[in-house]
């Protein structure tokens, strides 16, 4: 978000408006739903009630931070409240 937004009531009024709209018309069906979703060419299965990292940006990063790393099948991993639905 700019400084403008941040600055401006008005604009910041006017960016969340467009913002709920963007959701409303093109991203709630993906939302709250089991849905399979491809971040930089992985497929993730995301559960209902799990944080979609095709949506929300802070599960975006932590998409990205698991394709960097090297996982293997026999791996374990522990997901502790982050939202992701990895586990």
């Amino acid at each position: 978000m700019s400084v403008l937004v941040t600055r401006h009531p008005s604009v910041r009024r006017l960016w969340s408006r467009w913002l709920w709209w963007r959701f409303r018309l093109f991203q709630y069906r993906r939302y709250d739903r089991l849905v399979l979703e491809h971040i930089d060419g992985r497929p993730l299965v995301v559960l209902p009630h799990v944080f979609n990292p095709a949506l929300f940006e802070a599960s975006k990063f932590l998409a990205r931070a698991l394709n960097a790393l090297s996982l293997k099948p026999e791996m374990n991993m522990l997901d502790l409240g982050t939202g992701s639905g990895v586990g």
